[in-house]
């Protein structure tokens, strides 16, 4: 029941970090339905993982993936909105999600929980360090 929870928190953490920065472009109906979206197909995942455990797992990092990169379709909006330090924030946090999915799926590979979990706690930690810099630093 934990690992229920704890990969669809997975999903929380997306639409959570996303939701500061949809603040801060223009409200329109672009900036709404990336919101929507989001916090919409996070809703989906967290329910077939609370659901269907263990059924969709590839189905699952597609989710992440589309959901983590979602605010590429809306660029302009998106990119214009915020600092270039926190744009390349988020873009280096993105590829090291990204890349870090290749070590998740290698089963065969000595210790690849370990270095997954590595690539997620630093790529998580860029992703704090683009909040801070846009709703904190950027503020100031």
């Amino acid at each position: 029941m934990l690992r229920r929870f704890d990969h669809s928190a997975i999903y929380l953490l997306i639409a959570g970090t996303y939701t500061p920065f949809i603040t801060q472009m223009k409200a329109n109906a672009e900036s709404l339905a990336l919101l929507l979206g989001i916090w919409l197909t996070s809703f989906v995942g967290i329910l077939l993982k609370l659901r269907f455990p263990g059924r969709f797992d590839r189905l699952s990092i597609l989710l992440y993936m589309f959901l983590g990169w979602s605010g590429v379709m809306t660029y302009e909006s998106f990119f214009g909105a915020l600092p270039g330090s926190t744009l390349w924030l988020l873009a280096i946090g993105g590829s090291l999600y990204t890349v870090g999915v290749v070590f998740h799926l290698w089963d065969d590979l000595r210790f690849q929980n370990a270095v997954w979990h590595g690539f997620v706690l630093v790529a998580a930690a860029c992703h704090y360090g683009a909040v801070l810099d846009c709703m904190v630093l950027a503020q100031a």
